[in-house]
């Protein structure tokens, strides 16, 4: 009585059922408890997704994505991923229209999407394979823009 549910921030009554956490003491409205499937106190061995051995997730790992809430996360990773693959292929051909450091920074991007891609280990194939083209054409633009500039100066004598 007197405390206040950190799930949902209303206070909890003394008629109300209340479960108290068994690994750092925070009392929550049963209710409460059940739908977020344990504590809610950050770093809590009680809360949900922490290793059942009892200890806290690795720094950096990613919680486990299950059921509608899961299914959300993982479809903004993809809407995430995919969209800076497409913009990194466009800055990679916007380099071959304007100027050959638009690709080089849509090649680095591209690298960037990729080791995001195997770092969240998510499966956007269309995404993959926009992130592949920026690295090639990215790679490949300054490339020919130098070419173009050698064969023109080449084809003007010297007087370019």
């Amino acid at each position: 009585m007197g405390k206040t549910c950190p799930y949902c921030r209303f206070p909890i009554k003394s008629a109300e059922d209340v479960v108290v956490c068994s690994a750092c003491g925070v009392p929550h409205h049963r209710d409460c408890w059940e739908e977020n499937g344990g504590c809610t106190t950050y770093g809590c061995r009680g809360a949900p997704g922490v290793a059942a051995a009892g200890t806290a997730p690795a720094p950096g790992a990613r919680p486990a994505t299950s059921g509608p809430v899961g299914d959300l996360v993982t479809q903004l990773l993809v809407t995430e991923v995919n969209s800076s693959a497409t913009n990194a292929l466009v800055c990679s051909i916007l380099g071959l229209l304007c100027c050959p450091l638009l690709s080089i920074v849509g090649f680095f991007w591209g690298i960037s999407v990729l080791s995001n891609i195997s770092r969240l280990g998510v499966r956007a194939p269309g995404a993959y394979g926009k992130a592949v083209a920026a690295v090639v054409l990215g790679a490949l633009i300054p490339v020919a823009w130098f070419l173009y500039i050698i064969v023109l100066d080449a084809s003007s004598g010297g007087q370019y």
